[in-house]
Formats: structure tokens, sequence, C-alpha cells
């Protein structure tokens, strides 16, 4: 069990029906986005991340050998990817690496 026991409680009542089992509790975000990364990725998978966002999930890829592609949000489109960009090759659908 990780964590004091009210608070696994606490946690799984916001998903509930839920088991303590089905609940784990990290220190914080970074160790949260590596755990999810080192469970759900491997090498050659591809990943398309948006930016901007928090980028420790790209280094976390990045070490797992994970082709990583990005999709630009647009501030002044509300935060939008531009679909036709995409069409036409442009801005950054490409590889990273």
């Amino acid at each position: 069990m990780n964590g004091f026991e009210g608070l696994l409680w606490r946690i799984s009542d916001l998903d509930a029906p839920t088991t303590l089992d089905n609940v784990l509790v990290m220190v914080g975000a970074t160790e949260a986005n590596t755990l999810v990364a080192a469970t759900l990725l491997k090498a050659g998978d591809d990943l398309v991340r948006f930016r901007p966002i928090y980028e420790q999930l790209a280094g976390n890829a990045e070490n797992l050998g994970v082709e990583m592609r990005t999709a630009d949000l647009h501030s002044l489109r509300d935060w939008a990817v531009d679909l036709a960009e995409f069409e036409r090759g442009e801005g950054q659908l490409f590889s990273d690496n």
C-alpha cells in the first residue's frame, strides 16, 4: 500500500467503485508522468505530443526510444490544431528526433 489508508480511501471514493489496490499516490507530477510513460510506452512506439505542454513527457518518451511528433496548438486560434497545416505537411507534424 502506497500512502496513508485514509487518503487512499478518499481518492478511491472519487472513482467509485474501485479498491485501494487500484490507487497509487505519487509525490508529484514528475513521478506520475514517469510511471505512466514507463508503463504505456516502449521503444518504437509513435507518440504525438501537443505543444505547449509540460515537457517532461517528451523527455520520458525520448529516453524510452519512442518516435515523437509534435502538434502545435495555436493561441490565436483558441489553442486549436490547424489540420490543414498537417495536410500540407507544414508545421511540426514531423519527427523531433
